[in-house]
C-alpha cells in the first residue's frame, strides 16, 4: 500500500472518530481533487459493509456533489446506479434531473436553474429537465414560463422547445409569460401552441403584451389591425400575421394616404395598383413617413422600377439617409436605368456618386467626355475611402482663446459644437461661450449674473446649452440664441434644503435626463420647460440621490447611483437591474457599453458591472486613490478617465493605461461626446479638442454635388494648386472638377457689356 493510500485511510479514520468533524473539510477537498480519499468515500457510501459507518450519510451527500463538479464517468455510474442525491443546493437539482426526479425534488431555485439543466453536458440531465418541463403543473409551470420570458441564449431556446410540449392548460399569468416569450423571440412550436389556446394575454401586468397578442390572434378592432401594419412598434412577426388577417377580411385604412402604403406592405399589389395608379399617394405617404415605414416601403418596391422612381422623386436625395440613397442607386443600377441613376448621382456627395455610377456600362452622361466618366467610375472603393482620410485635420483643435482656465465644458453629440465656462481674458467676468467646430467661431456668449449664476455642469444638444446653475440651488437653465430660460427651479423639501438638480445627461433620442435629490426629470426637445417627473421612490429607489447619472448612447438605458448602482429603462418607467450595496456609496457612473458600466465613490475606487439576465453583477475593480467622483467614458477608445488619481483606465480591465493617441499627458479634466469619438482635454495652458474633424476641402467634397456652385470650380482648382493634396486625394479633387465642369462648364457667364445700346438698336413697331 502506497503512502498516499495510507494517508487517505488515516484521514478517513480520523474524520470518523468522535470530534473528527474538523477534518471533514480537508477530506472533502482531497476527494474533490480526485485523490485516493475519493475511492475510500465511494466505498463508504455504497457498500453494504459500511452501512453503519459514521461517515456514510456524509459520503452519500458528497459523492454526487463531486460528480457534478468533476463529471467523472465512473462516479456517474456510482451516482446513477445507487440513486445518490445531495441534501441540497444546485448540485441536488442536477443530480435529481439525472435521476429524472426533478419535479419530485423541486425547490425555490429550480426554476432559475432549469435553463442550465436543459443545456447541461450530460444527456440524461438534459432529458430529465425536459421531462420536468413537459410534465409540470401549476405553480411550477408558471415559474418555468416566467423563467423562459427572462432567459436568453441557448437556455431560452431550450425552454421554448420543451415548454410548448406540456399539455396542461396555460392560463392567467402563465399565459402572459408565454405570450411574452413569443413576442420577444417567436418559434413555430410556441405559435402553434398559442394559436391552439386561442386566448389573448391577460392585461393585468403588461398591456403591451395583451395588445400584441390580440393583434396576432386577429381579435383586435379592425382600425387597430390596420394601424398595426404601418406602426413602427409592431414586431415584424406580428405585422406579418396582422397583414394576413387584414387581407383575409378585406380590411383597409380609411385614410387614402395610409391605404396606399398599407396595401403595398400587405402584399396586396393588385389592390394597390387600383387605388394608386400613378404612385402619387405612396409618394406623399413615403415622404411623411417614419424611418421605419420608409425602410419597409423600400423593401416592398425593390423589384418594381416604376415605384423605385416614385420614391426617388419624393424628396431631394440629399435629404434622404445614406441607406435610402444606397437603396435607390442599387435598384436603378439593377434595372440599368442609367439616366435616372446619373440624375440621382448628381445629387450626392462625390464619394457616394462614384459608388452609384460604378455599375454603369455602355452609357455616358451627355456633356461629359467618355474618358472623364470612365475615370470617375474607375476609382476603387478602398482608394476612395483612403483618400477621404487625407482630408482629416491633424492634431487637436484649440478653439478657445478668450477664456483663461476652462472650468466646465460640453461637446454636442456630433462634436460640432463646444460650450465652455471660465473667466474672460478681456473683462475678467465669468462667461459661458458656445463655439462652432472645427472653425472655432463664437455662436453665443453669456456673462454670469454673479453669485446667482454659477455653472456647475453643462450639456450641449447641438442647438443649445443646458446648464445646471448652482447657488442658491441647482437650477436647470437653457441657453440659446443669446437668451436664457429656466427649465426647472427646485422646490424646497420640507424641513430640508432645496431639491437641487444634481446631474444631467442627453439620451440618444434627444431627451434631457436630469436627476435631482428625489426625482428624475425628462425634458423632450425643444426643451420649453415641459417635463415628465419620475420620483425615485416610485421605482423602489428611495435611497438614491441623483448625484450619479449616465445614459447609454445607443439603448438609452439610464444608470443612477446611491447605495448601489441601478439601471432603468430608457423611459425611466421600469427598474431593469440593481447591484449589491456598496458601503462607500456610488457617486459617479458611466456606461462603457450597452451592457457595461463603471462606478466610483468618494474613495476613488472603480468597479465595473455587467448587465445580464436582469441582474447587475460586479466583474472587476481598481483603486486609484482620492480626487473626486468624476468619470468620463470614451467608448470609441475603450477608456475611461477618472478624476481619482487623474488616470485613464482600460474600460474592460480597469487597469491604468495611456491617453488616447495624440492627447496631452498633462490634464486637469476630460470631457467627451457620448460615443467618445470627440473629446476635450483641459490643461494649464488651454483646451485641446480631439476628434475626426475635416478640413475645408473635405467639407467641399462632402457637399452634395447639386449644392455646389460655379465658384466651387475655382475653389477646387485652388486646393489642387496648393500642393497639400497628392495621390488619390488630388484625384478626388480632380474628379470633383470633372463633375462640376459637366454641370457648369457650358453655362453662359455674365460679364460687362462690350458696347452700349443706342436708340436705333431696338425698334418697336406696330402693324
Amino acid at each position: 500500500m502506497g503512502i498516499g493510500r495510507w494517508r487517505a485511510e488515516r484521514l478517513v479514520r480520523l474524520a470518523a472518530e468522535h470530534g473528527g468533524a474538523v477534518r471533514l473539510d480537508a477530506l472533502a477537498r482531497r476527494a474533490a481533487a480526485g485523490g485516493p480519499e475519493l475511492a475510500l468515500l465511494v466505498a463508504v457510501a455504497v457498500r453494504d459493509e459500511h452501512r453503519a459507518h459514521p461517515l456514510r450519510a456524509w459520503a452519500r451527500d458528497l459523492i454526487p456533489r463531486v460528480w457534478v463538479r468533476r463529471r467523472d464517468p465512473r462516479l456517474r455510474a456510482v451516482v446513477r446506479g445507487h440513486g445518490l442525491l445531495p441534501d441540497g443546493g444546485p448540485a441536488r437539482r442536477t443530480v435529481a434531473a439525472l435521476h429524472d426526479r426533478l419535479l419530485e425534488h423541486w425547490d425555490d431555485g429550480a426554476a432559475q436553474a432549469i435553463a442550465a439543466l436543459l443545456t447541461d453536458p450530460d444527456h440524461e440531465v438534459r432529458e430529465g429537465a425536459r421531462h420536468a418541463c413537459g410534465a409540470a403543473g401549476e405553480p411550477v409551470l408558471g415559474a418555468l414560463w416566467r423563467t423562459a420570458a427572462e432567459a436568453s441564449g441557448d437556455g431560452r431556446r431550450a425552454l421554448l422547445d420543451a415548454l410548448p410540449r406540456n399539455p396542461r392548460p396555460v392560463v392567467g399569468a402563465t399565459l402572459a409569460h408565454a405570450w411574452r416569450c413569443w413576442i420577444d423571440g417567436p418559434t413555430p412550436e410556441l405559435w402553434a401552441r398559442l394559436r391552439e389556446i386561442g386566448r389573448e394575454a391577460p392585461g393585468d401586468d403588461d398591456d403591451e403584451v395583451r395588445r400584441l397578442s390580440a393583434l396576432a390572434l386577429g381579435t383586435a378592432a379592425p382600425d387597430e389591425l390596420c394601424r398595426a401594419v404601418l406602426a413602427d412598434r409592431t414586431p415584424e412577426h406580428v405585422r406579418r400575421l396582422v397583414a394576413r388577417t387584414c387581407a383575409e377580411r378585406g380590411l383597409v385604412p380609411d385614410d387614402e394616404l395610409e391605404r396606399a402604403a398599407f396595401l403595398l406592405l400587405s402584399g396586396r399589389t393588385a389592390e394597390y395598383r387600383a387605388a394608386d395608379p400613378d404612385g402619387g399617394l405612396l409618394a406623399v405617404g413615403y415622404a411623411g413617413g417614419s424611418a421605419g415605414l420608409r425602410a419597409r416601403v423600400r423593401s416592398a418596391v425593390a423589384g418594381d422600377l416604376d415605384l423605385v422612381r416614385v420614391l426617388a422623386a419624393t424628396a431631394p436625395p440629399r435629404t434622404m439617409s445614406v441607406r435610402e440613397r444606397g437603396f435607390l442607386a442599387g435598384r436603378l443600377a439593377a434595372e440599368e436605368a442609367w439616366p435616372d441613376l446619373w440624375r440621382l448621382a448628381r445629387d450626392l456627395p462625390l464619394a457616394e456618386a462614384i459608388e452609384a455610377v460604378r455599375p454603369v456600362r455602355g452609357w455616358c452622361p451627355p456633356g461629359m467626355p467618355r474618358d472623364a466618366f470612365d475615370r470617375l467610375r474607375a476609382m476603387p472603393s478602398d482608394r476612395v475611402r483612403a483618400a477621404l482620410s487625407a482630408f482629416d485635420l491633424r492634431g487637436p483643435l484649440r478653439p478657445v482663446h478668450d477664456v483663461t482656465v476652462v472650468e466646465r465644458c460640453a461637446l454636442s453629440p456630433d462634436g460640432t459644437r463646444l460650450a465652455v465656462t471660465g473667466r474672460s481674458r478681456t473683462t475678467g467676468a465669468q462667461v459661458l461661450v458656445d463655439y462652432a467646430l472645427p472653425g472655432g467661431t463664437v455662436v453665443a456668449s453669456y456673462t454670469s449674473e454673479g453669485r446667482t449664476e454659477q455653472w456647475r455642469s453643462l450639456v450641449h444638444t447641438g442647438e443649445e446649452v443646458l446648464a445646471i446653475v448652482g447657488h442658491p440651488a441647482g437650477r436647470l437653465v437653457r441657453y440659446r440664441d443669446g437668451e436664457r430660460r429656466c427649465l426647472i427651479d427646485p422646490p424646497h423639501i420640507p424641513g430640508h434644503v432645496r431639491d437641487d438638480i444634481c446631474a444631467a445627461a442627453l439620451a440618444p433620442d434627444g431627451t434631457l435626463v436630469a436627476a435631482s435629490l428625489r426625482d428624475l426629470h425628462l425634458f423632450a426637445p425643444p426643451y420649453d420647460g415641459t417635463r415628465r417627473t419620475v420620483p425615485f421612490a416610485d421605482l423602489g429607489l428611495a435611497e438614491v440621490w441623483g448625484f450619479a447619472l449616465a445614459v447609454e448612447p445607443r439603448t438609452g438605458l439610464i444608470a443612477v447611483g446611491g447605495p448601489a448602482p441601478a439601471v432603468l429603462d430608457a423611459r425611466a418607467e421600469t427598474l431593469v437591474a440593481r447591484g449589491d450595496g456598496d458601503p462607500t456609496r456610488i457617486e459617479g457612473v458611466v456606461f462603457t457599453g450597452p451592457d457595461r458600466l463603471v462606478t466610483t465613490g468618494m474613495s476613488g475606487d472603480l468597479t465595473r458591472w455587467r448587465l445580464a439576465d436582469g441582474a447587475l453583477r460586479p466583474e472587476a475593480s481598481g483603486a486609484y486613490g482620492g480626487g473626486g467622483p468624476d468619470l468620463t467614458s470614451l467608448p470609441a477608445h475603450n477608456r475611461i478617465w477618472a478624476r481619482s488619481g487623474d488616470v485613464y483606465a482600460d474600460a474592460d480591465t480597469l487597469r491604468e493605461t495611456g491617453p488616447p493617441d495624440g492627447s496631452r499627458p498633462d490634464r486637469l479634466s476630460v470631457w467627451a461626446t457620448p460615443s467618445g469619438r470627440h473629446f476635450a482635454v483641459a490643461g494649464l495652458n488651454g483646451l485641446d479638442v480631439h476628434g475626426p474633424y475635416r478640413d475645408a476641402a473635405a467639407r467641399l467634397l462632402d457637399r452634395p454635388l447639386a449644392d455646389c456652385l460655379p465658384g466651387d470650380l475655382d475653389r477646387a482648382d485652388a486646393f489642387l494648386a496648393s500642393g497639400r493634396y497628392v495621390g488619390d486625394a488630388a484625384e478626388l479633387l480632380a474628379l470633383l472638377r470633372v463633375c462640376l465642369e459637366e454641370r457648369y462648364g457650358t453655362e453662359v457667364a455674365l460679364g460687362p457689356a462690350t458696347s452700349l445700346a443706342t436708340e436705333t438698336d431696338i425698334a418697336l413697331g406696330v402693324d
